[in-house]
């Protein structure tokens, strides 16, 4: 799987994504890529990595899971290396530029690299989970700062806010709803994010609307384009 063709972060950024990974058979192993109504959920994400992304070669997708970030990151013709504690993803274990370290075995924390190896880091939908196996999120930080170099940027997305509304309705209607156990206020944020020496270039909220929840389903009504549009304004307003 070589040679997928760079895509640039704008509105059809997703589109064009989804296209890469059905024309390389990534699609299929990728829960998020199977209808673009859910997919759409991390279009903010792919722009804000295009506007800081300049000058970046290597970087860590820290908990990869099934690949569906780090082959984003692949299509902008980056060094990947994915570090989880599950299998090796399928949707990118055979593209030449991504390297697979498996996650150390008792230790939710410690990362086997040197000190200032990545350009960037970035945690999508992990650093609230840390806890959850026995490491913290102070300690976490602590280890993606040293292996980032001087200047290097840190990309941190899917944080769970504390005021959403998405998780006490789940909770209200379902009993066996997996809830996030750790959510943060945006003043928790910045007081985590100085006192490991970040400086914060841009934060907001985005994903108002519980898309997850559409990952079940297949293409279809899912996709169309004026549904896409309308769900995508509902969620920009919401947010």
């Amino acid at each position: 799987m070589t040679g997928l063709s760079r895509i640039k972060a704008q509105p059809r950024a997703v589109t064009q994504l989804n296209l890469a990974a059905t024309e390389s058979g990534a699609r299929p192993h990728v829960l998020q890529f199977r209808n673009l109504l859910c997919h759409d959920q991390y279009a903010p994400c792919y722009g804000t990595i295009a506007r800081y992304g300049q000058g970046i070669r290597e970087v860590l997708d820290w908990g990869c899971g099934n690949g569906h970030l780090s082959f984003f990151l692949l299509t902008r013709g980056w060094l990947v290396t994915g570090y989880s504690y599950e299998p090796e993803p399928e949707a990118v274990i055979a593209h030449d530029n991504f390297t697979f370290v498996p996650g150390i075995d008792g230790d939710p924390v410690r990362l086997p690299f040197e000190d200032r190896r990545f350009d960037a880091v970035f945690s999508m939908g992990v650093l609230e989970h840390v806890s959850e196996f026995g490491g913290t999120v102070t300690a976490s930080l602590t280890e993606l700062r040293r292996v980032l170099r001087p200047g290097g940027l840190f990309f941190c997305f899917h944080l769970p806010n504390a005021e959403t509304w998405i998780e006490p309705m789940v909770a209200r209607f379902s009993k066996n709803a997996e809830l996030h156990e750790l959510k943060f206020r945006r003043d928790e944020i910045e007081t985590l994010w100085s006192a490991h020496h970040f400086e914060i270039l841009e934060m907001g909220r985005y994903n108002f609307l519980p898309r997850n929840m559409l990952g079940r389903f297949g293409d279809g009504m899912l996709s169309r384009v004026v549904l896409r549009r309308a769900v995508n304004a509902a969620d920009a307003a919401g947010a």
